[in-house]
Protein backbone atom coordinates (compact mmCIF):
# COMPACT_ATOMS: atom_id res chain seq x y z
CA UNK A 1 0.00 0.00 0.00
CA UNK A 2 1.28 3.45 -0.86
CA UNK A 3 1.92 5.93 1.90
CA UNK A 4 0.29 9.31 1.96
CA UNK A 5 3.60 11.10 2.49
CA UNK A 6 4.11 13.97 0.03
CA UNK A 7 7.59 12.68 -0.85
CA UNK A 8 5.97 9.55 -2.33
CA UNK A 9 3.74 11.71 -4.51
CA UNK A 10 6.67 13.83 -5.71
CA UNK A 11 8.75 10.83 -6.74
CA UNK A 12 5.87 8.94 -8.33
CA UNK A 13 4.44 11.93 -10.22
CA UNK A 14 7.23 14.45 -10.82
CA UNK A 15 5.11 16.52 -13.25
CA UNK A 16 2.91 17.80 -10.40
CA UNK A 17 3.69 21.20 -8.90
CA UNK A 18 5.64 21.01 -5.71
CA UNK A 19 4.19 22.80 -2.68
CA UNK A 20 5.48 26.37 -2.41
CA UNK A 21 6.95 26.44 -5.94
CA UNK A 22 5.35 28.60 -8.64
CA UNK A 23 4.37 27.01 -11.94
CA UNK A 24 5.51 30.19 -13.67
CA UNK A 25 8.67 31.30 -11.86
CA UNK A 26 9.45 34.22 -14.21
CA UNK A 27 5.89 35.55 -14.05
CA UNK A 28 4.27 37.80 -16.63
CA UNK A 29 6.81 39.83 -18.63
CA UNK A 30 6.94 43.53 -17.68
CA UNK A 31 4.60 45.75 -19.69
CA UNK A 32 2.35 42.91 -20.87
CA UNK A 33 -1.29 43.42 -19.88
CA UNK A 34 -3.69 40.64 -19.05
CA UNK A 35 -6.78 40.36 -21.24
CA UNK A 36 -8.88 41.43 -18.25
CA UNK A 37 -6.88 44.66 -17.84
CA UNK A 38 -6.94 45.32 -21.59
CA UNK A 39 -10.75 44.96 -21.69
CA UNK A 40 -11.18 47.07 -18.55
CA UNK A 41 -9.05 49.91 -19.91
CA UNK A 42 -10.76 49.73 -23.32
CA UNK A 43 -14.26 49.94 -21.82
CA UNK A 44 -13.21 52.78 -19.49
CA UNK A 45 -11.89 54.74 -22.46
CA UNK A 46 -15.21 54.62 -24.35
CA UNK A 47 -17.43 57.72 -24.27
CA UNK A 48 -20.64 57.31 -22.26
CA UNK A 49 -22.74 57.06 -25.43
CA UNK A 50 -20.72 54.05 -26.66
CA UNK A 51 -20.85 52.44 -23.20
CA UNK A 52 -24.65 52.67 -23.26
CA UNK A 53 -24.75 51.11 -26.75
CA UNK A 54 -22.47 48.31 -25.52
CA UNK A 55 -24.70 47.60 -22.52
CA UNK A 56 -27.97 47.55 -24.51
CA UNK A 57 -27.41 43.95 -25.58
CA UNK A 58 -26.31 42.74 -22.15
CA UNK A 59 -28.29 40.97 -19.47
CA UNK A 60 -29.11 43.26 -16.53
CA UNK A 61 -27.60 40.79 -14.06
CA UNK A 62 -24.29 40.88 -15.96
CA UNK A 63 -24.29 44.67 -15.84
CA UNK A 64 -24.94 44.53 -12.09
CA UNK A 65 -22.05 42.07 -11.60
CA UNK A 66 -19.73 44.35 -13.59
CA UNK A 67 -20.68 47.28 -11.35
CA UNK A 68 -20.86 45.56 -7.97
CA UNK A 69 -18.75 42.43 -8.39
CA UNK A 70 -19.87 38.83 -8.15
CA UNK A 71 -22.45 38.07 -5.46
CA UNK A 72 -21.35 36.03 -2.48
CA UNK A 73 -20.99 32.40 -3.57
CA UNK A 74 -20.81 30.58 -0.25
CA UNK A 75 -24.40 31.07 0.80
CA UNK A 76 -26.32 28.06 2.07
CA UNK A 77 -29.55 26.85 0.57
CA UNK A 78 -32.20 24.79 2.28
CA UNK A 79 -34.41 22.51 0.21
CA UNK A 80 -37.50 20.53 1.05
CA UNK A 81 -36.92 17.22 -0.71
CA UNK A 82 -39.64 14.61 -0.19
CA UNK A 83 -38.42 11.59 1.78
CA UNK A 84 -39.45 9.20 -1.02
CA UNK A 85 -37.07 10.98 -3.43
CA UNK A 86 -34.22 10.75 -0.91
CA UNK A 87 -34.94 7.03 -0.40
CA UNK A 88 -35.02 6.47 -4.16
CA UNK A 89 -31.59 8.08 -4.59
CA UNK A 90 -30.11 6.16 -1.63
CA UNK A 91 -31.45 2.85 -2.96
CA UNK A 92 -30.07 3.53 -6.43
CA UNK A 93 -26.63 4.30 -4.99
CA UNK A 94 -26.71 1.29 -2.65
CA UNK A 95 -27.59 -1.08 -5.50
CA UNK A 96 -24.64 0.20 -7.52
CA UNK A 97 -26.98 1.35 -10.27
CA UNK A 98 -25.93 4.89 -11.27
CA UNK A 99 -29.17 5.43 -13.20
CA UNK A 100 -32.40 6.25 -11.46
CA UNK A 101 -35.58 4.43 -12.43
CA UNK A 102 -37.38 6.10 -15.30
CA UNK A 103 -34.28 7.72 -16.82
CA UNK A 104 -33.85 7.46 -20.56
CA UNK A 105 -30.47 6.30 -21.85
CA UNK A 106 -31.01 7.97 -25.22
Amino acid sequence: MRGTDTTDIKTERPWLFKPGVSGNPKGRPPGVKSLKMFAKEYLQSLPDEKKLDYMKGMDKQDIWKMAEGMPKQDSRMELDIPQNVIDLIKNAKASGNPELPGENKE
